[in-house]
């Protein structure tokens, strides 16, 4: 062993920017001068905590060096990491994550795919989520006592729109029943249901407590069902719809005798093919009304159209471009007053009109209002009006021309003999 003079230095070392406290004794220390006083003295000064941790290190390595003298190399000490908080956040209540996508009726292996839901209902007074508040985290410290600053949490940055509320315990309540959707950080329950493609295995039959809106078409054996509104931008196939109030749909509805329309108010299409159902309110027809079978409680209006073939009963009035084909097309219309109906008839010379036809009736067509029946078997040119005069008889007029009796027009038929 050197003699004592001649010694190096015990080295105490802080590392990597204060995370490590090193204690380096060299192989010629004399081991009998070593203690852990001796140690703790040399931390000190290099400004490291000596906590009991580190005491107990100190001890550890002193009696190591003495029962086996040789350059000796030890951690005494390391940083206490800080702890970030953890970020603010949305928890969804079960089954209520507008964002999860499709999901089917159950979890058998059988799927629905009809019936598969694409949205979140929320009823009024529902739990829908929780907003959890973000944690401050916890400081760390290096070996030095130093604080090492932790991160707190980011504060979930989610707007609760009016259709929730927010009570004390981060609870979102649906203050209203609707459809729940989450988009662009902003949370809220809607009224209107916008389906932004087809109603189709990607989303399932539609029965909504609201309005739908569909940007696109319905196709074949699907349902939309809503208790308001529904818009229709696309084609509706062979399809049912059963609509609350005002039904659109601005391309058409091609059923092919299979589809079915109900409507709790007016309705407006672009045409209708083959479609059962009936129309509480009026009926506007922008281009054809083709073999459709349809009762119809207000007035039924297809001004620059066409209807053709199928049966028809309207608690109104009845506005047409033409009625029936060159074919001599089979088409029948009944007018029956006790049909649920809203409507305003449009006032003739004569009194109130029933039916007016602007360009033509063809052969085939079949009228009946009350007890009268009109069978037409050769074509007429219109404008034609069909009315009643003060004393409630049946007339017909064209154009401005005077008011003449119905068996002019077409051969007359009474039911009611």
């Amino acid at each position: 062993m050197s003699d004592g003079s001649h010694q190096s230095a015990i080295q105490v070392t802080i590392e990597d920017g204060g995370a490590v406290a090193k204690v380096i004794i060299p192989d010629d220390f004399d081991p009998t001068r070593l203690d852990a006083a001796l140690l703790a003295n040399l931390v000190r000064k290099r400004g490291i905590v000596v906590s009991s941790a580190v005491e107990a290190q100190l001890l550890r390595v002193a009696k190591t060096f003495r029962d086996e003298p040789g350059r000796l190399e030890h951690v005494i000490a390391r940083s206490t990491a800080a702890i970030d908080g953890k970020d603010g956040r949305l928890e969804w209540m079960e089954g209520l994550d507008p964002t999860a996508g499709p999901a089917g009726q159950d979890d058998s292996d059988v799927v629905d795919y009809y019936n598969q839901v694409a949205y979140v209902r929320a009823a009024k007074g529902s739990h829908v989520a929780t907003v959890h508040e973000p944690t401050p985290g916890e400081d760390g410290c290096d070996v030095t006592g130093k604080t090492i600053k932790a991160r707190p949490g980011r504060t979930c940055d989610v707007k609760i729109d009016p259709s929730l509320s927010l009570d004390d315990n981060g609870r979102v309540i649906a203050e209203v029943d609707g459809i729940l959707e989450y988009q662009h950080g902003v949370l809220r329950v809607s009224r209107v249901l916008e389906v932004r493609e087809s109603i189709d295995f990607s989303t399932g039959n539609i029965d909504f407590d609201g309005a739908v809106i569909v940007r696109d078409g319905v196709r074949d054996r699907f349902e939309v069902k809503a208790t308001e509104d529904i818009i229709v931008d696309g084609l509706i196939e062979a399809a049912t719809i059963k609509c609350g109030r005002n039904f659109t749909c601005r391309q058409g509805m091609a059923a092919k005798g299979q589809g079915q329309l109900v409507v709790e108010g007016d309705a407006v299409a672009g045409y209708l093919n083959n479609v059962t159902g009936r129309i509480k309110g009026n009926l506007t027809i922008q281009r054809e009304l083709i073999n459709c079978d349809l009762v119809i409680g207000g007035d039924l209006i297809c001004d620059k159209g066409t209807v053709i073939a199928g049966n028809l009963v309207v608690g109104g009035s009845i506005r047409v471009a033409a009625l029936g084909s060159n074919a001599e097309t089979s088409t029948s219309l009944i007018l029956d007053p006790t049909t649920p109906s809203s409507t305003t008839h449009e006032a003739g010379e004569g009194g109130a009109v029933d039916v007016l036809v602007r360009k033509v009736i063809h052969p085939g067509v079949c009228i009946q209002i009350g007890d009268v029946e009109l069978k037409f078997g050769v074509a007429v040119k219109g404008p034609i009006k069909i009315g009643r005069d003060e004393n409630q008889r049946l007339y017909f007029q064209e154009g401005d021309g005077p008011i003449r009796p119905l068996s002019s027009l077409a051969k007359l038929v009474d039911r009611a003999a």
